[in-house]
């Protein structure tokens, strides 16, 4: 039975889904690697500017913050892998589930996102982890490869019966001894496999690796999008969208923060140009 591999990007931020789910039996390896909190408080809700958002402490002080306009962002958890560096898997209102990593020069960078409901988090290594996501509709499941160098949302490569076989690179030795990592979801009273076969890449071969276009995450999108290149913020000097007729939608100018809110736009197919560094990319944006 082939699964579909989607993103959706709903969010019923309360939890609730009126939707049959596909119910997360787990991985099949036991997470290595972890850390004890070396000092991290997540203060929960606050309010902001026209939202709510949380902020992160590490021995009182101040250390990450986030604020969603017109709606509200929470913590799910957050791990910590050995040396003590911090993940923060964090939950929007009409987005998908983000993972953030603290990085040694002080910043937390994104490392991927997946669709609306949480199944599972597993981190090979400091550089690389997957997140297995679902939709609220249920019948979808999504795996993305979490990582400082590359994100990739991965796509089926062969299915076997019922098994699906996907075949993917991590950067770095992983925590645990393993060649594989496998999970299972129950569908229809049937348990669908999940195997991802490791190549391992050693991490000085990664700087070509953090080369490349600017993506915007998720797509498709329903409220936000996320800038990266190589899997980083960047700086967005200008953008503009435009409709299948060629009408200019919406225009942005010095875009602040990496992020560009799109819940104004109707659902549709939008031509999306954006320059950056002096060049411009141009690409496809649906929106839900």
């Amino acid at each position: 039975m082939k699964r579909i591999i989607l993103c959706i990007s709903l969010l019923f931020f309360n939890g609730i889904s009126l939707f049959p789910q596909l119910p997360f039996n787990g991985f099949d390896h036991q997470q290595c690697g972890l850390a004890p909190n070396p000092g991290y408080q997540d203060t929960g809700f606050y309010t902001c500017t026209r939202g709510v958002g949380y902020r992160i402490y590490f021995n009182g002080d101040l250390v990450f913050q986030k604020c969603q306009e017109y709606g509200g962002c929470k913590v799910l958890s957050m791990m910590f892998a050995e040396g003590g560096f911090p993940y923060i898997i964090e939950s929007c209102l009409g987005s998908n589930i983000s993972v953030y990593m603290y990085s040694t020069s002080g910043s937390w960078n994104l490392l991927g996102s997946g669709a609306d409901r949480m199944e599972g988090i597993f981190l090979v290594n400091l550089h690389t982890g997957y997140l297995v996501t679902g939709s609220i509709f249920g019948d979808l499941i999504l795996i993305t490869r979490l990582s400082d160098i590359r994100q990739k949302i991965i796509m089926v490569d062969t299915v076997v019966q019922h098994d699906t076989l996907i075949r993917d690179t991590i950067f770095g030795a992983p925590f645990c001894q393993m060649d594989t990592l496998g999970f299972s979801v129950t569908h229809d009273q049937s348990v669908i496999h999940y195997k991802i076969i490791l190549s391992q890449l050693p991490t000085n071969d990664s700087a070509d690796m953090k080369k490349g276009d600017i993506k915007a995450f998720p797509d498709p999108a329903f409220d936000w999008l996320i800038f990266r290149k190589g899997g980083f913020p960047v700086t967005v000097s200008s953008l503009t969208l435009h409709d299948m007729t060629g009408k200019l939608v919406k225009t942005v100018q010095n875009l602040e923060g990496s992020e560009l809110y799109i819940g104004d736009l109707k659902r549709g197919i939008y031509i999306m140009e954006v320059i950056s560094g002096g060049t411009k990319h141009v690409s496809r944006l649906v929106k839900i």
